[in-house]
C-alpha cells in the first residue's frame, strides 16, 4: 500500500521534474553568465595585449633597423665615390637578407632607383612609392606595412633616410608578415592558454564558495514559488502556466481537454466552529484524493479552499465521471465538495474555459451543493463574459458600428404620427445576437454607460431625417441615469449639437430599474427641467413604476406587450391593464400600449375607452402599425397604416 501510494505521487510528481528543469536552466544561465564574462573580459584584454604587442614588435625592430642603418652609414663613411662605397653596402644588405624574417633590404637614391640590394637583380629598378617619396622629402623615418609592389601588404616595411657620399638615400627593409604572426600566435596561445586555466580555476572556485548554496537557495525558492506549503499541491502561477500551455498544446493538436474546479462545502463554518487545524486536515484530505487519481491529470490548489484539475484528453463527460468519482470518495471521509466541469471548444481561451468551469461550480454551490455540474448543462441559463464578447464590446465601442431603426408611434385618436422611436443594434460581426446581449455585456464589463452614450450619438446623427414635428423616443438605462445623477450634461450637449430641440425628445428608461431608484429620478427630473420629455416604459412588469410616475411627472406611459397581449385572453390580465392605464391616466400621462401586431390587439386597446369611466389607451406601438427600419418613409405623416385605417377608432 505504501508503495503503491510513492508510486501515485511519483506520477503526480512532473512538477518536481519542472523544478529540476528549472534549476538546470538557472545553473546554465549562471554557468553562460559567468563564461561569457570571462571571455568577453579576456578576449577585450587579449585585443589590447595584441595591440601592444604589435607595437612594441615594430619598434624593437624599428631599433634594430636604424642599428643596420648606421652600419650602413659606417660602411660608405669616408669613401667619395659611389662606385668604391656601393659594393661595400651591397654585401651588408645581403647580411641582413640572411636574418630571419628579413625578406628584402635596397638602397634607393633621390631618383628612386635601387642602387645597392640584397638581391643584385633589383638594381636599376625604380621603387618609387608614396612612403620612400615621403621619406626623401622630410628626412624622417617611417614603419608600417608593405606598400609596394613586390610584397603583399601585410608585410612590415622600415624605412630610414641616410646621408651618404653623394646626397640623400632610403634604406628599405622588408620584414615577412608570417615572422611577426608566428610572434604574435605564440604569445597569443599562452594568453589564451592562461585563460582556459583561469576560466576553470574561476568556476571550481565559485562552486566550492558559494555556487552550490546558490543553485540550493535558488532550487528552494523555485519549489515553494510553484507549490502550495500545507498540500505540496502545484499553486495558482503554476496552475495559470500550466493551463496555459496544456490548452495550446489541445487546441494545436485537436485533443480533448477538461477542466474540474471544486471547493469545500462549509469550510469557513469549520473553519470557524472548530478551528484553522480541522480545516487544514480537510484540505489535506483532498489533496491526497486528487493525488490518487490518473498518471496524466495534473491537481492544484488555487485558493483557499479552491482546487483545480487539468485533464488532458478527456472530454466533459469523462470529467464528470472522475468529478462523480472523487465527491463521493471525500463525501464517505465526511468532506464534502462542489465541482464545476466544461471542457475546451474551438476558439476558447485559457481564461474562458476557467471562466466556464468556475460558473459550472457557483451553479453546483446555487443548487445546494455536494453535487457536480457541467457547464453544458447550465450554458443556456448563464451569461458569461467571454474574452471574444469582451474584445467586441470593446470594438463595437472604438468602432462605433451601430444600425439605427426607428418604429413609428401613432396616436390612435387622431391617426396621425405622435413620434418614432430610435431602436440602435450593434453590427453582427462584432458576435452580438442583438442589442439585449450588447447591453447585458456592457453591464457586466462596466460599460453600460459607454454604450448608452454611443448609442445616443448614433442615433442623433439621424435627426435631420425625423418627420417635422414627430417626437423622438431615446432608450437610455436606468444605470446610466444613476451615474449621471451627479449632474452629467452629456444628453443635453449631444442634443444640442444635433440642432434639436429638446422638447422634441422624449427620454425613455424602463421601470426595470437595476439602479439606485432615487437617483435615477432625480436624473429624470433634470432631463425634464432641462426641457425633455420622459417616458416610462414596460410599465407593469418591474417593481418601481408607479414611484417612478408619481415622483417624474412623466409625460408618456407605455404597457408592456405582456400586458396588453395577455388581456386578450385572460379577465384577471384585463383587469390589471384596466387598473394601470386608470392610474396612468390620472397623472395626466399619455398612455401608449405596446405589442399592436393584429387587429384584435388593436380593437381591444381602442374599446378600453369606450365607457367614459375607463381611462383611455391613446397611442399604440407595434408591427401592426410599423415594423423598425432603417429608413423613416417620406409619406409617414400623411398616409397611416392599413390596420389603424380599417379600425374603429372612438372619438374623444
Amino acid at each position: 500500500m505504501i508503495g503503491g501510494r510513492r508510486r501515485r505521487l511519483r506520477r503526480w510528481g512532473r512538477s518536481d521534474g519542472s523544478d529540476r528543469a528549472g534549476l538546470l536552466r538557472f545553473g546554465g544561465r549562471l554557468a553562460l553568465s559567468l563564461t561569457l564574462a570571462l571571455v568577453v573580459g579576456g578576449g577585450f584584454a587579449y585585443w589590447l595585449v595584441s595591440r601592444d604587442l604589435e607595437h612594441n614588435q615594430f619598434q624593437a625592430d624599428a631599433a634594430l633597423h636604424r642599428a643596420d642603418a648606421r652600419l650602413l652609414v659606417a660602411a660608405a663613411a669616408g669613401k667619395l665615390s659611389p662606385g668604391v662605397w656601393i659594393p661595400e653596402v651591397s654585401d651588408r644588405l645581403r647580411l641582413l637578407e640572411q636574418r630571419p624574417g628579413t625578406l628584402e633590404a635596397i638602397l634607393v637614391d633621390r631618383q628612386f632607383r635601387i642602387v645597392a640590394a640584397s638581391d643584385p637583380r633589383l638594381i636599376g629598378s625604380v621603387e618609387k612609392t608614396p612612403h620612400v617619396a615621403a621619406v626623401l622629402r622630410s628626412g624622417s623615418s617611417w614603419v608600417g606595412h608593405e606598400a609596394g609592389l613586390r610584397h603583399v601588404v601585410s608585410d612590415t616595411e622600415f624605412l630610414q633616410p641616410l646621408a651618404l657620399p653623394g646626397g640623400r638615400y632610403v634604406f628599405e627593409l622588408t620584414d615577412d608578415a608570417e615572422y611577426l604572426s608566428r610572434q604574435l600566435r605564440s604569445v597569443s596561445n599562452g594568453f589564451s592558454l592562461a585563460g582556459i586555466v583561469a576560466l576553470l580555476g574561476a568556476t571550481g572556485l565559485f562552486w566550492f564558495t558559494g555556487g552550490r548554496a546558490l543553485l540550493r537557495a535558488h532550487s528552494i525558492a523555485l519549489h515553494r514559488a510553484t507549490r502550495d506549503g500545507l498540500t505540496d499541491l502545484a499553486n495558482h502561477r503554476a496552475f495559470q502556466s500550466e493551463l496555459d500551455r496544456t490548452a495550446t498544446l489541445a487546441t494545436r493538436s485537436g485533443e480533448p481537454l477538461a477542466l474540474m474546479t471544486l471547493d469545500l462545502d462549509g469550510f469557513k463554518f469549520v473553519n470557524d466552529r472548530y478551528g484553522h487545524g480541522r480545516g487544514d486536515e480537510r484540505l489535506k484530505a483532498v489533496a491526497k484524493a486528487m493525488v490518487a487519481g490518473r498518471a496524466g491529470d495534473q491537481p492544484f490548489r488555487v485558493g483557499g479552499d479552491e482546487f483545480a484539475v487539468i485533464l488532458p484528453h478527456t472530454d466533459s463527460v469523462g470529467a464528470c465521471r472522475l468529478a462523480e468519482r472523487l465527491r463521493q470518495e471525500l463525501a464517505h471521509q465526511q468532506v464534502p465538495i462542489s465541482v464545476g466541469v466544461t471542457e475546451l471548444h474551438a476558439g476558447h481561451t485559457p481564461a474562458d474555459l476557467r471562466e466556464e468551469a468556475d460558473a459550472a461550480l457557483y451553479e453546483a454551490k446555487r443548487q445546494g451543493g455536494g453535487r457536480v455540474v457541467a457547464f453544458a448543462d447550465v450554458a443556456a441559463d448563464l451569461s458569461l463574459i467571454t474574452s471574444a464578447r469582451a474584445a467586441g464590446l470593446q470594438a463595437l465601442l472604438a468602432d462605433g458600428d451601430m444600425e439605427i431603426a426607428f418604429q413609428p408611434i401613432w396616436n390612435l385618436r387622431s391617426r396621425s404620427l405622435l413620434g418614432v422611436e430610435a431602436l440602435a443594434r450593434p453590427d453582427a460581426r462584432h458576435g452580438f445576437s442583438g442589442p439585449a446581449d450588447a447591453f447585458d455585456a456592457a453591464q457586466q464589463l462596466g460599460r453600460l454607460h459607454d454604450l448608452d452614450v454611443l448609442c445616443v450619438t448614433r442615433i442623433l446623427q439621424r435627426a435631420p431625417d425625423l418627420p417635422p414635428d414627430a417626437l423622438l423616443f431615446i432608450n437610455i438605462s436606468p444605470q446610466t441615469l444613476d451615474l449621471d445623477a451627479s449632474g452629467s450634461p452629456w444628453v443635453e450637449q449631444a442634443v444640442r449639437a444635433a440642432e434639436l430641440d429638446p422638447a422634441r425628445v422624449v427620454i425613455e428608461v424602463t421601470e426595470r430599474v437595476g439602479g439606485r431608484t432615487n437617483l435615477v429620478i432625480q436624473s429624470l427630473r433634470r432631463l425634464h427641467d432641462q426641457g425633455f420629455r420622459i417616458a416610462i416604459d414596460d410599465l407593469g412588469t418591474g417593481n418601481s413604476g408607479l414611484q417612478m410616475l408619481r415622483d417624474t411627472h412623466a409625460e408618456y406611459i407605455k404597457l408592456d406587450r405582456s400586458i396588453v397581449t395577455g388581456a386578450l385572453t385572460s379577465t384577471n390580465a384585463r383587469a390589471i391593464l384596466v387598473a394601470i392605464t386608470a392610474y396612468a391616466h390620472h397623472t395626466g400621462a399619455f398612455v401608449i400600449a405596446e405589442g399592436v401586431e393584429d387587429s384584435a390587439t388593436l380593437d381591444l386597446v381602442v374599446d378600453l375607452g369606450s365607457d367614459a369611466s375607463v381611462a383611455r389607451i391613446s397611442g399604440g406601438q407595434g408591427y401592426g402599425l410599423g415594423h423598425p427600419n432603417r429608413d423613416i418613409p417620406a409619406d409617414i405623416t400623411t398616409t397611416p397604416p392599413e390596420l389603424l385605417e380599417h379600425s374603429i377608432v372612438v372619438a374623444r
